[in-house]
């Protein structure tokens, strides 16, 4: 997981390193979920879901973030069951919604079809963003 999450985000937040990065998940392991396929299991994807913290105390949301799937499992509706599982846990947390954001925002279509919503666009530390509500 470290390894997707540095080649795939590192460049973001200018301080990649695989080290940092297994020690930065293994501090917040308990938010993760794993995809995983076949026997011995296969790490094939995976998600992670913190509480929202928003400007209204009233709104109770979860926000989905480092939504990754291997490429070769792309297009088998793999993803969106990740969604959907994201949207049941969160569920089951008492959230009313789920936010996320996309630092691409090709990906904003897959999301929509999901069920979510863009609420805004804008930017991320100088790179494209786009506000999602499911």
């Amino acid at each position: 997981m470290a390894k997707w999450v540095e080649d795939k985000w590192g460049y973001i937040r200018g301080f990649p390193g695989l080290e940092y990065r297994k020690d930065a998940i293994a501090a917040i392991q308990d938010h993760f979920y794993v995809i995983t396929y076949g026997k011995p299991p296969q790490l094939i994807g995976m998600f992670a879901l913190f509480d929202y913290h928003s400007f209204n105390p009233k709104i109770n949301a979860k926000e989905l973030m480092y939504v990754y799937l291997e490429e070769s499992f792309r297009g088998l509706g793999i993803g969106k069951r990740i969604i959907e599982s994201a949207k049941k846990i969160s569920e089951s947390q008492g959230a009313s919604m789920v936010v996320l954001d996309t630092l691409n925002p090709n990906l904003n279509h897959f999301y929509e079809k999901c069920g979510a919503k863009v609420i805004c666009d804008g930017q991320l530390l100088k790179h494209p963003t786009s506000v999602l509500r499911i």
